[in-house]
């Protein structure tokens, strides 16, 4: 997998950015309540703005056979075309968007960079959000999640709350977050006296066992109220003791 620099990585990011864009405005006309074939009349405008985002995209990715290549000059006249044609080529426009955005991410460490750019969203943004010290997890969870929408992230889709219930060793693990296309998921905790402290890395340490089973990525967010005294220590025994890839977050209030 090539490795790129700053200026390559955004490239990327915009071309993925706006694959993404057609990608949804053209689900949005699918799924539409206009029975009538007129609402996919714009599909050779979607392959034309595919077409100038493949080109683009070549000289990161090979356009073999996988990804629709079009004659930009031999394009027929969509008022010239049946309803059914109209239908195959809108078809063909939006597989071929999808796949152009799948492989811009499967080439270029997109997950790593997703994981990474929420790691230091999070970093940057949650504790900005917390105006008054926490009573519980679910304020830092409620919080976590304004932080998400507010970012562009939509849920279902970039992430889900609560959700992918599954058994280990007898009991039962909910995540409190998933990222579902970076194949990660998020645990909130929150240390509010020097007692639940010396409880926490047993606590995280089996979650660890548990998820890892199911996650190729976990993230703790450690919401400290002045418990912790060396954060990175608190950190790196956790980081480091596992061979999945896992980050550890200590927000302090």
């Amino acid at each position: 997998m090539k490795k790129l620099n700053n200026e390559e990585l955004n490239e990327i990011k915009i071309l993925i950015g706006q694959a993404k864009a057609i990608e949804k405005t053209m689900t949005e006309v699918l799924n539409q309540s206009d029975s009538s074939n007129h609402r996919f009349i714009s599909c050779i405008s979607y392959i034309r703005m595919y077409q100038t985002i493949a080109n683009a995209s070549a000289k990161y990715i090979p356009l073999n056979a996988v990804v629709g290549k079009f004659d930009m000059n031999n394009l027929p006249n969509p008022y010239d075309l049946t309803g059914a044609q109209l239908i195959e080529w809108f078809q063909t426009a939006l597989a071929s968007v999808r796949i152009l955005i799948s492989l811009l991410e499967a080439n270029f460490d997109y997950s790593d960079n997703e994981y990474n750019k929420i790691d230091n969203l999070i970093n940057s943004k949650l504790r900005a959000l917390i105006m008054e010290v926490p009573e519980n997890e679910k304020e830092i969870q409620n919080n976590l999640e304004r932080l998400f929408i507010s970012s562009g992230m939509s849920k279902g889709i970039d992430y889900d709350r609560e959700t992918g219930k599954f058994n280990f060793s007898g009991r039962e693990y909910i995540p409190d977050f998933i990222l579902p296309k970076v194949n990660c998921c998020i645990e909130v905790k929150f240390i509010k006296d020097k007692k639940h402290l010396k409880n926490m890395i047993e606590e995280i340490n089996a979650d660890i066992t548990a998820y890892s089973k199911k996650y190729e990525k976990i993230m703790f967010i450690v919401y400290d109220l002045g418990c912790i005294r060396d954060i990175d220590e608190f950190k790196r025994d956790i980081e480091l003791s596992k061979e999945n890839d896992i980050k550890v977050l200590v927000i302090k209030h």
